[in-house]
């Protein structure tokens, strides 16, 4: 009867001894599959990071070859605080969505309207001109009419809406 009894408890054993090493064998997969969502996750935001330079590169690049002036605090007054006629100066940043939303626009406006000057702003570059002007989000346009600002626009705009800012003035 010890023999029936003996094997009687080791059951009870066997049977703790082996969801003792499921349970283990689950913590070690759910800590494998944590480790490969973690890789993936940084891939993916290694992946971000350099796409956001590959853009930022592309934006800096693009305003490179338009025909628009870059001002800086030197040349701010004689480009467009003493200029005769309509200026329109855009505020912008590499690191800014609808500043690269409306970058095309604005190269768009500078071929459609060459007597018109177009100048821009990095506001990360040109800390100076951003206080001066007070600018406190990107993008902005200001709008110049022989040296004083006669319309102030923040955030992405379409090319329509900007030509109505640009109706009689």
């Amino acid at each position: 009867m010890s023999c029936v009894a003996s094997h009687f408890q080791s059951e009870p054993i066997k049977d703790a001894q082996k969801r003792c090493t499921e349970k283990m064998h689950r913590k070690d997969a759910q800590k494998r599959c944590t480790e490969k969502m973690h890789r993936k996750d940084t891939q993916k935001r290694y992946a971000e990071k350099i796409h956001r330079k590959d853009t930022q590169k592309k934006c800096t690049e693009m305003r490179k070859n338009m025909a628009t002036v870059k001002l800086t605090l030197e040349n701010v007054d004689k480009e467009v605080l003493n200029e005769k006629g309509i200026v329109i100066v855009d505020f912008w940043a590499t690191w800014c969505g609808p500043c690269k939303i409306l970058l095309p626009i604005i190269e768009s406006l500078s071929e459609q309207f060459a007597e018109m000057k177009i100048c821009e702003v990095n506001v990360d570059e040109q800390t100076e001109l951003v206080e001066k002007f007070d600018v406190m989000t990107v993008p902005t346009l200001m709008i110049f009419k022989d040296g004083k600002v006669v319309r102030t626009s923040i955030g992405k705009k379409t090319k329509s809406d900007i030509l109505e800012m640009l109706k009689n003035l």
